[in-house]
């Protein structure tokens, strides 16, 4: 860690393949990147699997990765749709206010300030064998959901999380910061589907960032 912390970034060679590598991480777990030239890829990485086999090092897909940025809220596409601001998605500790940056007098208009605003959350299943689906509207447990105004947010992104052992998701829901510990109704018109959820602090795992700093 003392020779090469979590940020860092540096120059090395791997068996005569130049590489520039990066201690960050898409996933929340200990992490690196590694660029190489483009005719390099195959022997980089053909020597990456050689030198990590004895680490049991397997290579992995989009899809587990999809699971630990919804566990570590890495926020994305789904989230980032253009209307939420740095303080909705829990951002907001990243933009220094005592300086100008892209967004800071927009930020600061009335409207981006107000309550009422669609706010990042994480959602657990409460029902057992049941996972939430992407789109769904969040709505009080009392209200049925006959028009899009009574909805008070949508489910983003979802997986079932091995860590957890319960169906989780990331959603957009007014004053969601706030609301915490509460449970509301994850509501899926096209098939007719309710599921109740419990909204939580949307960092599900490692909230204060230990692994990748391990």
């Amino acid at each position: 860690n003392k020779a090469f912390p979590f940020m860092a970034v540096g120059e090395c060679n791997m068996n005569n393949i130049p590489a520039r590598r990066f201690r960050i991480s898409f996933s929340g777990e200990l992490a690196y990147e590694v660029n190489v030239p483009a005719a390099s890829g195959e022997p980089a990485w053909l020597e990456l699997l050689e030198a990590g086999k004895e680490r049991g090092v397997t290579p992995y897909g989009t899809e587990p990765r999809g699971t630990m940025r919804i566990e570590k809220v890495h926020v994305a596409g789904s989230e980032l749709d253009g209307r939420p601001t740095a303080l909705d998605l829990g951002l907001d500790g990243m933009a220094n206010r005592e300086k100008h940056f892209i967004g800071k007098q927009l930020s600061q208009r009335p409207a981006m300030l107000a309550e009422g605003r669609l706010q990042v959350v994480g959602l657990k299943s409460l029902e057992p064998g049941r996972n939430l689906r992407i789109g769904a509207h969040l709505v009080d447990d009392k209200v049925k959901l006959d028009s899009v105004s009574q909805s008070q947010g949508h489910v983003s992104a979802t997986t079932y999380s091995p860590s957890l052992k319960c169906g989780i998701a990331l959603g957009l829901l007014k004053d969601g910061a706030s609301r915490h510990g509460e449970q509301i109704d994850a509501v899926f018109p096209l098939d007719d589907e309710t599921l109740r959820v419990e909204v939580c602090h949307p960092v599900f795992i490692d909230p204060k960032g230990e692994l990748v700093r391990a």
